[in-house]
């Protein structure tokens, strides 16, 4: 409030620069609708006024005045107002600093005045804050380069009126408020102990103010603490890191100050190019970006962090571990020399192969062929070692080897070894030469042998070592030849001449013999022996020299009698087997040898074919040896007669069938009786001296062993001999019924192939024999293998030929029987 006409003034506060209002009322207070007519504005005591307000003459606009010999009047102004009035002063200085009088006329009250006190302060000037002695102020900021430093900072502040106060801040907290008066300035200095990480990026003020109608002057530092990172970590990528394919790595980095400088290393040597931006305020990332390769495999990679303005780094690595396919190389062992290898040394090669996986399998190749240990006892392998103990010339050629593992496979290079080896003869050349007495012979000898150079040949004939005119050495590349013109004055130039070589590795071991046979006729063949008689079948076997030159024996055998030849054939070897004679008769047998320069003289043998057995008589004897056979035979008639009359039912119905031959449901052929009306006409024989036809017994599945039944009566043609016969094999032991091969002579014949030797169970047999009954037929075939099973017991050869004699006995003797044996055995 305003105090008129008092020692009490009103006193106005302002900052020097700014506008002052210094107020005076101009409203009547005592009398209703009064107004003003002069207002003066006086200074201090002074009498005259420095500014005037006219409103005297209510025609005219009030009058403003100031006076001009003032240097503030140009920035005072006399507002009037309805409710407050005043003069304002703008741009206050101290010079405007002082007391005011208003003054003021009222057309009907009494005037009235007012005192205004008008105190001018001058801030003072901005602090300084002076540069410490162990850091650095710039662009604002205190750079710290070591952490739990203690520095010591002053700040000092001129100026102001009043005189100004001085204090430190720490982010708007006070940390010290003791200044000092240094002349017109005013210094606070403060000291700040174990400056670290935690103080970054603080804010430190000082502020001067010496008035509390402004904001205090101040002048501010944010300290910049520079420190390593607390954390740097190299990030691994997720997938595996192959060879040749690009890979990304990341690098984090925390908490360093300033920014730190990045570095990736790859064993000790730094990348140039990375890429570097920044996860948050206090994290940096930097990623690199490689193609590595095998090569770098086992590398370490690092990721430094430096900080600039200060020693040391973080840094953080890793092992580079990188996945490629196999290479291999393949080496001959040391001290081995690959071109000194001989037949007979031990050579090993290593198969050096390099992989990431290690290579799971290493194989080996001999000429592109995998090498099989098993399959050669020189060879050995282990690892990546193949060792060849005791080389031989089969193992000369290319080898390599093969790796692999999860990303490949791959071959090495070939590596070739020629084994060097002594002459050798060679395989396939003539070895035989026919000549006459003063005729010019060249023999060949060829051998193999490495190396080819410098071949000496010798040559011995009949042991003795004789100089033979030798027409030069030739090669086709893989073998070499000599030739040596021989010319036999006598028989006895005839023999054997042997050929020697030698080259720079040895002498050969066996020579190259050939033979020098005279251009005559062979001898006749000697020593001639008959063996294996029957009533149908005899063999022939001569004795002759490996030295004769023959080259075919031949044989005719003809009827002593008649001298009608029934049997004609050659053979390389001095063995025949004649078949197809008759029962009871005497036969002239001519063998001769045969070569290219002619015939031998022949060699003449005379025998006779045994008579037919008599099975009916041979068991009439055996029952006088053993009268107590005789009910046996009684209850085995008995027997076979009640089997005959349950076969012949079944044969009938089978014949209403239309069946001949039948399976059962294991799927064993079983051959039935086959009555004479469907048999009439197959077999051109006498019906008059046969019989009809017989059954053949079924088979017996629950057989455990191998046997001939007991004899039946003979059959009609073929048939006796198998009639009542079955013969059954037991497969290795087993009980299953279809395990076994079941089924009459011929049947079981048939089921032994593979397995009974021909030589046990028809010596005299011939190919297919194939039997035609009422246009169907069944097959034997009797193309056995020489290696029945052990299990099986072997039919006697004796029983067996017996039968199948009793079966040409009765099919020979007559030209319409000869025929059908030809045409069913041929």
């Amino acid at each position: 409030s305003l105090d008129a006409n008092t020692d009490t003034s009103t006193v106005i506060i302002a900052l020097s620069g700014s506008s002052a209002f210094l107020p005076c009322f101009t409203n009547s207070s005592e009398v209703d609708g009064d107004r003003v007519n002069l207002v003066l504005w006086f200074r201090d005591q002074e009498l005259a006024p420095f500014y005037t307000y006219d409103n005297v003459d209510l025609s005219v606009q009030p009058k403003h005045w100031k006076d001009p010999k003032l240097p503030s009047s140009s920035r005072q102004n006399f507002l009037v107002a309805e409710k407050l009035s005043g003069l304002k002063i703008e741009n206050i200085n101290l010079e405007d600093e002082g007391k005011y009088r208003c003054r003021v006329d009222f057309e009907h009250q009494q005037t009235v005045i007012w005192w205004i006190e008008l105190i001018v302060i001058v801030p003072p000037d901005k602090p300084r804050i002076a540069q410490p002695k162990n850091a650095k102020i710039k662009q604002g900021e205190i750079d710290i380069r070591n952490e739990n430093m203690t520095i010591s900072l002053k700040c000092k502040v001129s100026g102001g009126v009043p005189l100004p106060f001085v204090s430190w801040w720490k982010n708007e907290e006070l940390i010290d408020s003791s200044c000092e008066r240094h002349g017109d300035s005013i210094i606070n200095e403060v000291i700040l102990n174990q400056i670290s990480r935690d103080d970054q990026n603080s804010i430190l003020t000082c502020r001067a103010t010496n008035n509390n109608i402004s904001v205090p002057i101040s002048t501010s530092v944010k300290i910049n603490v520079r420190v390593l990172p607390t954390l740097v970590e190299i990030i691994e990528p997720d997938l595996d890191i192959r060879e040749g394919h690009s890979v990304t790595f990341e690098c984090l980095i925390k908490e360093a100050n300033p920014k730190p400088k990045i570095i990736w290393l790859k064993d000790g040597v730094a990348y140039s190019q990375s890429l570097q931006y920044d996860s948050d305020d206090n994290t940096v990332v930097s990623a690199i970006f490689l193609t590595l390769g095998r090569e770098d495999n086992g590398k370490e990679l690092s990721c430094r962090a430096e900080v600039s303005g200060l020693l040391g780094h973080r840094q953080s690595s890793l092992k580079l571990e990188v996945k490629y396919p196999p290479t291999a190389v393949i080496k001959l062992g040391s001290p081995l020399k690959i071109e000194r290898i001989e037949e007979g040394h031990d050579v090993y090669f290593d198969c050096k192969v390099d992989a990431n996986p290690p290579a799971s399998s290493i194989q080996w190749h001999h000429n592109e062929k995998t090498i099989q240990p098993s399959e050669d006892s020189h060879i050995l392998d282990s690892d990546n070692i193949l060792a060849i103990q005791s080389v031989r010339i089969s193992h000369s050629g290319n080898y390599s080897c093969t790796a692999e593992n999860e990303l490949g496979v791959v071959d090495s290079d070939d590596i070739t070894i020629d084994v060097k080896y002594p002459p050798k003869c060679l395989p396939g050349q003539q070895a035989e030469y026919e000549t006459s007495l003063f005729q010019p012979l060249s023999i060949f000898c060829s051998v193999v042998a490495n190396p080819g150079k410098n071949l000496t040949f010798h040559w011995v004939f009949n042991s003795s070592e004789v100089e033979y005119e030798q027409k030069g050495l030739t090669s086709d590349g893989s073998s070499f030849t000599s030739e040596i013109l021989f010319t036999p004055s006598n028989m006895e130039n005839l023999g054997n001449i042997s050929c020697y070589v030698s080259n720079i590795i040895g002498h050969q071991v066996l020579p190259c013999i050939f033979r020098i046979i005279p251009m005559l006729p062979p001898p006749p063949p000697t020593n001639c022996l008959v063996m294996n008689i029957t009533h149908s079948d005899f063999s022939v076997f001569c004795k002759t020299s490996k030295d004769i030159n023959t080259s075919m024996f031949s044989i005719i055998v003809s009827v002593s009698a008649t001298g009608e030849e029934t049997f004609f054939a050659k053979s390389s070897i001095p063995f025949f087997l004649i078949t197809e004679l008759l029962p009871s008769t005497c036969y002239t047998v001519k063998v001769w040898a045969s070569n290219t320069h002619g015939n031998s003289d022949p060699n003449y043998i005379t025998m006779t074919t045994l008579n037919v057995p008599d099975i009916a008589e041979r068991k009439l004897k055996n029952n006088d040896h053993d009268k107590s056979m005789i009910w046996l035979s009684v209850f085995i008639g008995l027997t076979v007669l009640v089997i005959l009359f349950v076969i012949t039912v079944m044969s009938l119905k089978f014949c209403r069938n239309e069946g001949i031959v039948t399976s059962d449901s294991d799927g064993h052929t079983m051959y039935h009786e086959i009555d004479n009306s469907r048999a009439e006409g197959l077999l051109e024989v006498d019906t008059a001296r046969h019989g009809r036809y017989h059954q053949i017994d079924d088979v017996k599945p629950n057989e455990q062993s191998t046997v001939i039944s007991a004899e039946g009566p003979l059959m009609e043609g073929f048939e006796q001999m198998i009639a009542h016969s079955s013969v059954y094999r037991n497969a290795g032991g087993a009980t299953k019924k279809n395990q076994f091969e079941q089924g009459s002579v011929l049947e079981g014949l048939e089921s032994c192939k593979p397995q009974f030797s021909p030589k046990n169970l028809y010596r005299h047999s011939v190919s297919n024999p194939t039997f035609y009954i009422a246009e169907r037929k069944f097959k034997l075939e009797r193309n056995f293998s020489e290696n029945c099973s052990e299990n099986i017991e072997v039919i006697q050869e004796q029983e067996l030929n017996k039968r199948f004699s009793d079966t040409r006995a009765y099919t020979s003797g007559t030209d319409n029987r000869n025929k059908l044996l030809r045409e069913s055995f041929i």
